[in-house]
């Protein structure tokens, strides 16, 4: 099992309603559009796939790694629906460059 940080952006109410909704069943409230989920890589792709229509073009998910087994992660980077998936490093390697 892994911990991964979400964090949304959704310009449409009702979607980020929903989006807030599904992620309140599954991961524990941060703040109100940052999230802390637990589970397996399998369990975190289902999760993405139930938020990916709600999600337009310019909207943005971020789903962050906590720790480092999320090694063979099967979600792409950033796929069409704009949500991206990190390693913290990769986020620190960001914020530094």
């Amino acid at each position: 099992m892994s911990l991964y940080m979400i964090a949304y952006d959704i310009e449409s109410n009702k979607n980020r309603t929903k989006i807030h909704k599904i992620l309140s069943e599954h991961a524990f409230a941060m703040q109100y559009s940052v999230f802390v989920f637990q589970g397996t890589n399998s369990k975190l792709k289902e999760l993405v796939d139930s938020l990916e229509k709600y999600i337009d073009a310019h909207d943005q998910v971020i789903c962050v790694t906590i720790n480092t087994n999320a090694t063979n992660l099967k979600i792409p980077k950033q796929n069409k629906f704009g949500i991206q998936v990190l390693s913290s490093c990769q986020v620190l390697n960001t914020l530094l460059n």
